[in-house]
């Protein structure tokens, strides 16, 4: 008996080379919903979580302790694997260290550290800024010290594409990878040819799909699979239709909806 089944579970799925597709979750019932669904994960998006949690965008808002809350509850009410955003690691090398225990303690599967600056924002927003690789090695490195159980999943998250360039993005993908990073995940790929790349370059990619890339790339297996990618997350989608859905059942006229969509704009212009 492994000490974090779910993560071996994981772990095994992707040594036999099957692509994971993890729709994100955010809160009881939209797990609850997942599990049902047999997916060969879950994700616990950060974007989804800070919105349904504080109402807020994501922006640095919202803490360890509330993350790891949410984690623990939804790990309580599935039986499928949890891949769980944990931003930063909330603060330097102790603050890593003691999230990865927190998180493992929860119950999750694969957790996912980035290497954008405190406080940081939803990674499909202009204007981030990342720390100096050094120092997100370092964190990795602490990262996987600190597991208290082998099967647990490391996932580094670079957010350099953006700012940076791809090139970056790639050197350091491989530096996290070199440090320990389980997973490797490219933040906001802009092309096909661009996903293509990472595939190529980066043994363990697993990059998201952005908004700027159709879905069937980026989003289901079979195209991304081709390109060499073993993970994928839908973390947008659920909690966009959840909103409009509510939306429309309380009967909001054509003024407010439209309102609505100036809401959700300033929202990912100001996160």
């Amino acid at each position: 008996m492994t000490g974090n089944a779910k993560a071996h579970a994981l772990r095994e799925r992707l040594a036999k080379g099957e692509f994971i597709l993890a729709p994100g979750i955010y809160d009881g019932i939209s797990a609850r919903v997942a599990d049902r669904m047999g997916f060969p994960a879950l994700y616990m998006t950060g974007y989804g979580a800070t919105a349904s949690m504080l109402g807020l965008p994501d922006a640095g808002l919202a803490t360890y302790s509330d993350m790891v809350g949410r984690a623990e509850m939804i790990c309580s009410v599935v039986q499928t694997p949890l891949i769980a955003d944990a931003d930063t690691g909330y603060g330097g090398l102790l603050n890593v260290q003691r999230t990865v225990r927190g998180y493992e303690a929860a119950g999750v599967a694969a957790i996912q550290i980035e290497d954008q600056e405190m406080p940081k924002k939803c990674g499909h927003t202009p204007g981030r800024r990342v720390v100096p690789a050094e120092d997100m090695v370092l964190k990795i490195k602490v990262a996987a010290e600190a597991r208290r159980h082998p099967e647990t999943m490391i996932v580094a998250r670079t957010d350099a594409r953006t700012a940076h360039g791809l090139d970056e993005a790639l050197r350091r993908a491989r530096l996290y990878e070199e440090a320990g990073a389980d997973v490797i995940f490219v933040e906001s790929p802009e092309s096909e040819a661009e996903l293509e790349r990472i595939g190529r370059e980066v043994r363990q990619a697993a990059p998201r799909q952005h908004g700027r890339i159709r879905q069937d790339a980026a989003g289901r297996g079979g195209a991304a699979e081709a390109m060499g990618l073993r993970l994928g997350d839908l973390s947008g989608p659920g909690l966009q239709r959840c909103r409009r859905g509510h939306a429309a059942s309380l009967g909001a006229p054509q003024g407010q909806r439209h309102q609505q969509g100036h809401e959700r704009a300033a929202i990912h212009g100001h996160a």
